[in-house]
């Protein structure tokens, strides 16, 4: 896999090279101004400030730029690179466009993950694949059975040494028989103060 991460980091470094702003050497971002002399294009933010500092003088012919032109073939072409996914160093191998990687970021497996139900913590995918013990409480209960968990949950507690980890464990319990299945409309809180 590691040989995959690299290829990608090199695909996108060579594909970006040619679109690199001569002030910031970072790829162009936001809009893309033209010098109407020497026709080198920069990020609008870059050449602005620098503009700021060196009244009218370009930063690489050194003569008045003005007015500066919007680059938009070369807007579109940047627009259109590849980049890697923000979780590449997670496992993503997607190659996308700068203009996709938002959309891809909240559905990608490989993002970083923490269920508010299960409290399970780690890679998306995991979660998704694995079953979450929140999917649990889904499952229809029988009255009999549930009444029989609480008595042997009340008489195992009652034995361990935290007596406010039982009171949760049968807070919760009971509160499930008494409202039904579990489910993400109904948010079980309990909090215990010692």
């Amino acid at each position: 896999m590691e040989s995959s991460v690299e290829e990608i980091r090199h695909v996108r470094a060579r594909a970006h090279r040619p679109f690199r702003c001569p002030i910031c050497l970072d790829t162009y971002q936001d809009r893309v101004l033209e010098c109407s002399v020497c026709a080198n294009v920069f990020c609008a933010s870059c050449i602005e400030e620098c503009l700021k500092r060196k009244k009218d003088q370009c930063p690489m012919c050194r003569s008045d730029p003005s007015p500066l032109r919007r680059n938009k073939p070369i807007e579109r072409l940047v627009a259109m690179l590849p980049e890697a996914c923000p979780n590449l160093e997670n496992g993503c191998l997607a190659l996308l466009t700068w203009t996709s990687v938002e959309a891809h970021a909240v559905t990608c497996g490989y993002g970083k993950f923490k269920c508010s139900l299960c409290l399970m913590e780690g890679l998306k995918r995991d979660h998704d694949n694995e079953a979450c013990a929140a999917r649990h409480w889904d499952a229809p209960f029988k009255g009999e059975e549930i009444k029989q968990a609480l008595k042997n949950l009340m008489a195992a507690e009652w034995n361990k040494a935290d007596s406010n980890t039982a009171l949760a464990r049968i807070a919760l319990l009971t509160c499930l028989t008494q409202s039904g299945p579990f489910n993400e409309e109904k948010q079980h809180e309990l909090v215990i103060t010692g």
